[in-house]
């Protein structure tokens, strides 16, 4: 099994965007993406992310 990469959060927002996510809201350190029923959450921090960082829900 191979692993994922560890990410800027800058760098998994425009990645989402590409795939057709747009940002809904900004609260505090949190981005918030959504496209169609699925809500995608993303830490924007100064430190790297990694797989358990960002919050999926459907």
């Amino acid at each position: 099994m191979s692993k994922l990469p560890i990410l800027k959060s800058k760098d998994v927002v425009k990645a989402l965007e590409r795939l057709g996510f747009v940002i809904i809201r900004s609260k505090g350190s949190h981005l918030q993406l959504k496209r169609g029923n699925i809500l995608v959450t993303v830490p924007i921090h100064t430190f790297l992310l990694d797989k358990n960082s960002i919050n999926f829900k459907f």
